[in-house]
């Protein structure tokens, strides 16, 4: 909002990019893509801002999935579900010319927007940076003081630090051990960079070349890629022609090369992220092995079944008892199902759902429960019933903290019964504020600014200013039984 003026006229408003701060180090972060500002980013780049998108129509995870009447979210801008989100985010792509072959020579001093066709069938919006526009004037050769990380394999990003390393209407080329990499931002004192494919592994020097003038080298190596890894996948029984996650790790990013296979049937969409990856079961699937490769670095097989979608299985409740406004984790298999909605009722009763996990779902067990099952339901498909009582809710009571001395801005991790009361959590509703409900946690006399609850627990940061004392947690009034607690 810095950077913009807002001006009505003929009862029509409209946004302004300001221009005295253009050319400096203030990056706009331009959301506002809605109907009348769709160009709004680039009027800020071609007066000389670097921009970063971040379309509300497409990354704002705030708005409503969809329109369903229950699903919670926001919808002044749309709706957004999130294969949508990554399907259509930007990518950043580096222009090393004048725009002249890409007949964009009107924007060569800024940022364009353009539509690329092949990126989805309704074609995605894509940023040309063209580089060196982000820097103020230089002088003198460019200079490479680090590289951050100093070792990485083909695909990785690294940070190229220096001085005079980029300027307006001199574009930086990379190298690495004299392979050209792309350079996806620069400014003059630092480059980020895409290792490039086809190095060996080792030492490889670095060369940034501005304006004609190649810096001295820098060492950076080269390693080989890690093995990715599949550990499950959601549903644990995967559907043919239907949507699944792919859980483990090193399953690549959106620089990486990456394939999946079901029994040797390639998925024709995959998106990495790195610790799962979102795919498309091929529709000639079927039970067998899947593999995931890497910049062609192949997992071990992982077998997975091919059929009707699983039943939601519970294997425990943690804590298996509690009182309303308490938090229980739900520890089981298939308790959630990509785009259907989950649900949780104990003894019949509705319960709000505070966090999701890998195999687990944490719940506020509901006002006006009683003893009885706990039901998951997703999909339209519901669990066997698991058994849960439902105490009295008393005085918040603290059994034991650790660690038992800390420093400032450490965390210490605070277990008991009662800590605190989210009864206002209701479910299919946004959460309330405060988040915490009436809950304060006093260290050595001080207020803990931080804390995080969890199934009998509570994190806090030991705040600047606290003493050697004692630890105390005080819910809508009740306080909790004093426990010691040294300051380091």
């Amino acid at each position: 909002e810095a950077a913009l003026d807002h001006v009505m006229i003929d009862e029509v408003n409209h946004d302004n990019p300001r221009s005295e701060f253009a050319g400096g180090r203030l990056i706009p972060y331009v959301w506002n893509n809605t109907r009348g500002n769709e160009d709004l980013c680039n009027r800020f780049a071609n007066i000389g801002y670097p921009v970063v998108l971040c379309c509300v129509s497409n990354l704002y995870w705030d708005l409503a999935y969809s329109k369903d009447p229950l699903e919670p979210g926001l919808t002044w801008a749309g709706f957004v579900d999130a294969p949508a989100a990554f399907r259509n985010a930007p990518a950043t792509l580096a222009v090393l010319d004048d725009c002249a072959s890409r007949a964009d020579a009107d924007l060569a001093d800024g940022l364009g927007c353009h539509v690329a066709a092949s990126r989805s069938p309704r074609g995605a919006a894509y940023v040309v940076v063209h580089l060196g526009d982000g820097a103020a004037d230089v002088s003198g050769p460019p200079s490479i003081t680090a590289i951050d990380p100093s070792e990485g394999s083909v695909r990785s990003l690294a940070v190229i630090e220096g001085r005079a390393l980029a300027a307006p209407g001199e574009v930086p080329h990379v190298s690495f051990g004299g392979v050209a990499a792309t350079v996806l931002y620069g400014f003059a004192d630092a480059l980020v960079v895409v290792v490039p494919d086809g190095l060996a592994t080792g030492a490889v020097d670095v060369h940034v070349t501005r304006g004609g003038v190649e810096s001295a080298g820098m060492a950076f190596t080269v390693i080989d890629g890690r093995t990715p890894v599949v550990t499950s996948t959601l549903p644990s029984r995967v559907q043919a022609g239907e949507r699944a996650v792919i859980r483990g790790h090193d399953l690549g990013g959106p620089l990486d090369a990456v394939t999946v296979t079901v029994s040797g049937v390639a998925s024709t969409s995959v998106l990495q992220l790195f610790e799962s990856l979102l795919v498309d079961v091929p529709v000639a699937a079927i039970s067998g092995s899947l593999v995931v490769t890497v910049n062609g670095r192949a997992s071990a097989p992982y077998f997975v079944e091919v059929g009707a979608s699983p039943v939601p299985s519970i294997n425990a409740l943690v804590p298996a008892s509690g009182s309303p406004g308490s938090l229980v984790r739900i520890e089981g298999s298939d308790l959630v199902r990509l785009a259907s909605r989950t649900s949780v009722t104990f003894g019949g009763v509705a319960a709000a759902i505070y966090g999701l996990g890998d195999d687990e779902l944490t719940v506020v067990v509901p006002s006006g429960a009683a003893d009885g099952d706990v039901v998951v339901t997703t999909g339209g498909v519901a669990s066997t019933g698991a058994p849960f009582h439902v105490t009295v809710r008393v005085a918040p009571h603290i059994d034991s903290i650790s660690p038992t001395s800390a420093d400032d801005g450490e965390i210490v991790r605070i277990t008991g019964i009662d800590l605190v009361d989210l009864s206002a959590w209701k479910p299919n509703r946004l959460p309330p504020l405060p988040l915490f409900g009436d809950v304060k946690v006093t260290v050595g006399g001080a207020d803990a600014w931080f804390l995080l609850p969890s199934p009998g627990s509570i994190d806090v940061l030991v705040p600047y200013g606290s003493t050697s004392g004692s630890v105390v947690v005080t819910v809508k009034g009740a306080p909790s039984n004093p426990v010691p607690f040294t300051k380091n």
